[in-house]
């Protein structure tokens, strides 16, 4: 017959699932993870990217104005690229890209909106933002 999981639950009492064969220490399914953190050894999932390095305690934060200004050139080559590219677009390519303008553009907004918020301008933005998303609407003829 098989061992009991050695391991504690959260409320302090021992587990007494069945544990899984040659684990060691013996652990069930829910705590076979519990002593180890991260990705296997040689899982290439496991690589660090620094995406989030930035945010490690004592580091400055990112410049959220120069992603901003990021964001709204890749908005701009997306909206180009739509606009060159419309023609010869398959009805799902325009639909998934739009998607993705709409997306972009909900992000920058959102931004936009933290950034001023931040400096103590949210009004001035939101107001400049509806605005604008006003004017679109009234071109494209939809309600935004």
């Amino acid at each position: 017959m098989g061992q009991r999981c050695t391991a504690s639950k959260q409320d302090g009492t021992p587990c007494k699932a069945w544990a899984i064969p040659n684990t060691d220490p013996p652990r069930c399914s829910a705590h076979q993870h519990d002593s180890h953190v991260g990705a296997p050894p040689g899982n290439s999932n496991a690589l660090t990217h620094g995406a989030y390095q930035s945010l490690q305690p004592g580091s400055d934060p990112p410049d959220l104005h120069a992603i901003i200004n990021d964001l709204n050139r890749r908005l701009s080559q997306l909206s180009a690229y739509i606009d060159a590219n419309l023609d010869l677009m398959d009805p799902n390519t325009y639909v998934r890209l739009s998607a993705l303008q709409g997306q972009l553009a909900g992000r920058v907004s959102r931004l936009l909106k933290d950034a001023a918020a931040i400096a103590g301008q949210a009004d001035e933005l939101s107001n400049a933002i509806n605005d604008a998303l006003d004017d679109l609407s009234r071109q494209w003829g939809v309600e935004l």
